[in-house]
C-alpha cells in the first residue's frame, strides 16, 4: 500500500503483507561533546564545548526515486507532502541498511565534503554486494540547537569514485563554524 507522511517523523510503511517501521529514523537530540584543546605557539586553545544537535532523516534513507526503478508498483510508493514532485519507492535494500544510520551518525568523527553544499561518510554495508553505504548531510544553526539533516544514504557500486578527491574535515570544525555562523570551506586542491 503506498504510504504519505509529511515528515520529518516519518509513517511506516506496509508493503506485501509486511510492515516496516521507520521509527528509527525520527528526529532526535543528541549532545555532542568536543574535548578542550591547549593552546601552542603557534595555535590558540579552545575549552571545552557540548553542542545540542538535532538529527533529522529524510525520506530518501529508506526510498529511491521512482524514475530509477524500473516497472515500480504504485503500491510500493512513499510519498512526501512536503514534496509532491519528489516522486519515491519504498526501497528493502536502503530501509535494511537505514537501521544502521543512528549508530553510524552517532560514531561521526570526520567526514568529506561533496562536490555541492553536503558532506558525506561511508562504511561497509551488510551485503557487500551492494558497494559502500554513503550517508550524506548538511549542517544547518537553528536557534537553539545546530541540525544535522541526513539528506540521503544508499549503497555505492562507484565508491571509489565518488570518494576520489574528497577533502576530509573533523565534525567538531563543521559543529563550531556552524555555531558560530561561519561557513566551511573545503581546503584548496
Amino acid at each position: 500500500m503506498a504510504t504519505l507522511a509529511t515528515g520529518p517523523h516519518w509513517s511506516d510503511h506496509h508493503q506485501d503483507g509486511l510492515t516496516y517501521s521507520v521509527a528509527h529514523l525520527h528526529p532526535v537530540f543528541v549532545d555532542y561533546a568536543i574535548p578542550a584543546v591547549v593552546a601552542t605557539q603557534r595555535k590558540p586553545g579552545r575549552a571545552a564545548k557540548i553542542f545540542k544537535l538535532r538529527v533529522v532523516y529524510s525520506h530518501h534513507c529508506f526510498t529511491q526515486a521512482a524514475e530509477k526503478v524500473p516497472g515500480a508498483d504504485l503500491e510500493h510508493a512513499y510519498g512526501c507532502t512536503r514534496r509532491p514532485a519528489d516522486r519515491r519507492i519504498f526501497c528493502k535494500v536502503r530501509w535494511t541498511e537505514s537501521l544502521s544510520l543512528p549508530a553510524i551518525v552517532k560514531g561521526i568523527k570526520h567526514c568529506y565534503f561533496t562536490r555541492h553544499h553536503n558532506y558525506f561518510v561511508w562504511r561497509n554495508p551488510s551485503d557487500i554486494a551492494l558497494g559502500e553505504y554513503f550517508v550524506y548531510f548538511t549542517l544547518v544553526r537553528r536557534t537553539a540547537f545546530i541540525e544535522m539533516e541526513i539528506e540521503s544514504a544508499y549503497p555505492r557500486n562507484d565508491a571509489a569514485q565518488a570518494k576520489s578527491g574528497a577533502k576530509k574535515v573533523s565534525l567538531a570544525t563543521l559543529l563550531i563554524n556552524a555555531a558560530n555562523g561561519r561557513a566551511t570551506h573545503p581546503p584548496p586542491a
